[in-house]
């Protein structure tokens, strides 16, 4: 996502290692992000550790919830917190828009996926399209000397 983005990357002051968040083991989360992102007329700027994982969330954990003295109500799921002395309160998406949410997440990998394999398609289409045009200038370069030679 970072990349998709063209965000500028940070190197991390403290680079450490990391397990299971992919299929491929151990990795140094060795930069960092900052991003700016809103929740209705909230916006807010976050510095986040760079990972690898399938999907394109910002995990927002305790450093963010204790620099912005966020209170979780675990019963009702609900967030609150104060920022410029007004208050926010984030709510739980309803199944509804779960719901929504995973068909446009599917509807997007999808598209994601097309794009990809027919970015690789053309890449093949050119690779092809040169490899023939060296065999040709190849050829044309192998006639001219044996023309010149039996001269």
């Amino acid at each position: 996502m970072v990349e998709k983005l063209n965000l500028a990357m940070l190197p991390h002051p403290k680079p450490y290692k990391l397990h299971c968040l992919n299929e491929d083991g151990d990795f140094i989360v060795k930069n960092q992000v900052k991003i700016q992102f809103s929740i209705g007329n909230y916006n807010d700027e976050v510095l986040c550790d760079i990972v690898h994982m399938n999907n394109c969330h910002i995990l927002l954990g305790r450093p963010w919830n204790f620099e912005r003295q966020a209170i979780h109500k675990g019963i009702s799921n609900k967030i609150t917190l104060y920022q410029k002395k007004k208050k926010f309160i984030f709510h739980p998406l309803t199944p509804t828009q779960v719901a929504a949410d995973q068909v446009q997440m599917k509807i997007n990998r999808e598209r994601d996926q097309k794009e990809k394999e027919e970015k690789e398609r053309r890449d093949r289409e050119k690779e092809e399209k040169e490899r023939r045009d060296r065999e040709e200038e190849e050829r044309k370069e192998y006639d001219r000397v044996f023309r010149e030679k039996r001269q």
